[in-house]
């Protein structure tokens, strides 16, 4: 099963429950029940139930596993608002309280449990306000989280700001942790000496203008390189590429080529600029947004956001209708070496946010809208076979005037497969470009994927995408911090050599004294790490979303339509997935206003305890015959 963490540690508070079987009778609190109900209770823990029922459980399974949703519940405060923010979404208003989102990639180290994964936030809370672009905490320092899954919630495990060497100090947090305010501010359409657009001004309390921090970083998406125990990320402000340690310190910077003497003042931070110097040309708030090393550590991905502004013309957009998107290919021994440029073309007007890598040669590019329509994962190849053209120093010249012709300016189609593009650059040779193919991995909206901003993309092993959303730490935008995760198997078939049943474990049912409210509880009989329990109410019996589960020692979760066989008709199968317990705690199924009596109320119970993967299949089922009420003796039966 794997290591576990925080979550499994918490010890559920279970009842003492004990079962006595006496010449033939079950004897309980309330009573002893005669032989004959003896003999079918040991009858029905001894025989697994009707195959179709089975069958039903294991369609059920499927369906929870193609898209299972966990939720940062938790409020983590990372600062009070300076000043107001009307135009955000509630309004801010100055002290109020912020709180940790803004999750902008997504990385599964391999030694990591499946449900482990390192998360990085974006620059910090900003918005669109009165003055202009608005930090409502600007010491607030971009950081790396590490995150677990279970039982429907986010949990955080760790944060990691991102920092400066010992003995240095950053202009804005007055500390080694670094800022998330721009570099170089000016006027979208001023432009830096040489290549390069200016960063967005930032502004603090009263309308004030912020200092620039030549050490803020936009940060947007998350790597890790395994033969050297680093994290690499992408940001947006120059853009760069920047190495980090594990505890968070930066290592170095890589900006684009001509840059490198705008950071003279800042020594803290070595940096080379060995990006093609076009890329500095970026939209601004549209830089660097996804990066990726390969597996085995030798390649290093990054891919822009959207189309950069070239021509340059008045600076103020990319050129109209562009689809055209740059992505580099760093070997990550020799960087300054043979690097490789391709173009992938979107499907129109859309956006890159993340990017993970297969292999070396086979990376999944997240291509989103800015709204909720649109959310498509694509399997992209880099092979010799598939022969993409790499245009590194082909068309990375710098084009001023409007009526210059650029890669940007002559791709303005959605993709197509097998079509080329040829470009003639106002000041250059024609180069006939073969765009990156692209097959289509995942639709996400396919999978009731529900955020506007999908933002981080990892694989935890072979058969499980997942994704997180950056929410904007809830200024200005009104979804909540998730991640999903997707089957990608299709039906899992249980490998019979390596297999066997999990384990139910103990079960029994409580209710209030006028029986208005049941509980089914099942205490699990072994550890679970994101499994699945299945509760089968009786005939005339059904849940709907005003029930809820407890895991653990937690609180009450109200269901939600997918645990639900019939979310509209009410329930008889609750199907409760991402189940991260250790054995001796356990599931809960709260059942409101039921009105029946237990004596009548036989549920049945099946557990998978790892959930889709092969080590364990799914369990015997279980059906209860004891009951008692809530608050006396709880009567139990085994199934170990």
């Amino acid at each position: 099963m794997g290591s576990f963490v925080s979550i499994l540690k918490r010890k559920a508070a279970i009842a003492s429950c004990s079962v006595a079987v006496i010449t033939g009778a079950l004897t309980c609190a309330a009573g002893t029940i005669p032989k004959a109900a003896a003999d079918s209770l040991k009858a029905a823990n001894a025989v697994p139930s009707t195959h179709k029922e089975g069958e039903m459980v294991k369609q059920y399974e499927q369906n929870a596993w193609n898209a299972r949703m966990f939720q940062l519940y938790d409020k983590i405060p990372i600062g009070k608002s300076v000043d107001d923010d009307i135009k955000s979404v509630p309004a801010i208003h100055k002290g109020d309280e912020l709180y940790l989102g803004g999750f902008s990639g997504l990385v599964h180290l391999p030694k990591d449990p499946e449900n482990v994964f390192y998360t990085i936030t974006d620059r910090g809370p900003n918005g669109d306000s009165k003055y202009g672009k608005f930090f409502p905490v600007p010491s607030f320092s971009p950081q790396i989280v590490k995150i677990e899954l279970g039982n429907g919630a986010v949990h955080v495990l760790k944060q990691i700001p991102l920092k400066l060497p010992q003995g240095y100090t950053d202009p804005i947090t007055k500390s080694r942790n670094i800022s998330g305010i721009s570099n170089f501010p000016g006027q979208n359409t001023t432009k830096l000496a040489g290549f390069g657009t200016m960063d967005e001004i930032s502004y603090g309390a009263d309308g004030q203008v912020l200092p620039a921090d030549p050490y803020g970083l936009d940060t947007e998406a998350i790597s890790y390189n395994p033969n050297d125990d680093t994290f690499w990320v992408s940001e947006e402000y120059r853009p760069s590429l920047v190495q980090v340690k594990r505890d968070g310190t930066i290592i170095q910077r890589l900006v684009p080529k001509g840059e490198k003497d705008l950071f003279a003042s800042a020594p803290a931070v070595p940096v080379h600029d060995i990006l093609p110097a076009v890329f500095a040309m970026r939209n601004p708030n549209k830089g660097l947004e996804g990066t990726t090393v390969t597996p085995s550590g030798r390649y290093l991905y990054t891919a822009l956001q959207g189309p950069i502004i070239n021509p340059y013309g008045d600076g103020s957009a990319p050129p109209k209708g562009s689809t055209a998107i740059r992505v580099l290919r760093y070997d990550l021994k020799h960087m300054d070496k043979d690097p490789k440029e391709f173009l992938y073309v979107l499907d129109g007007k859309h956006l890159i946010s993340d990017i993970t890598a297969l292999d070396d040669d086979h990376v999944l590019f997240d291509e989103r809208d800015s709204d909720y329509s649109y959310k498509s994962i694509f399997k992209v190849a880099f092979s010799t076979a598939a022969s993409p053209t790499n245009i590194f120093g082909l068309l990375d010249g710098e084009s001023l005037d409007k009526t210059d012709v650029t890669l940007e300016n002559t791709v303005t189609t959605p993709y197509a497969p097998d079509k080329t593009y040829t470009v003639t650059p106002t000041r250059g040779t024609t180069v006939t470009v073969k765009p990156l193919q692209k097959a289509l991995f995942v639709d996400a909206k396919q999978r009731g994927y529900n955020n506007s901003k999908l933002e981080g993309i990892a694989m935890p092993n072979d058969h499980t995408l997942a994704l997180t959303n950056d929410n904007d730490f809830g200024v200005q935008d009104p979804d909540p911090e998730q991640v999903w995760l997707y089957n990608l198997t299709g039906t899992v078939q249980e490998h019979k050599l390596f297999s066997k049943p999990s384990k139910v474990g103990k079960v029994y049912v409580s209710s209030t004294a006028n029986n208005q409210d049941i509980t089914i509880t099942d205490v699990l009989g072994e550890n679970s790490l994101l499994g699945t329990v299945t509760f089968i109410l009786p005939d005339g019996v059904k849940a709907a979303p005003g029930d809820a589960v407890i895991y653990g020692n937690g609180d009450p979760i109200p269901l939600t339509a997918s645990q639900l066989s019939d979310p509209a008709g009410g329930a008889q199968f609750i199907t409760v997935d991402g189940v991260c317990l250790h054995k001796g705690e356990s599931v809960k199924l709260q059942l409101k206003d039921k009105s029946i009596s237990l004596q009548a109320f036989s549920p049945t119970v099946y557990v998978d305890s790892d959930g889709p993967k092969n080590e364990k299949g799914l369990s015997a089922s279980f059906t209860v015959h004891s009951h008692q009420p809530k608050g006396s003796k709880h009567q139990n039966n085994n199934n170990e």
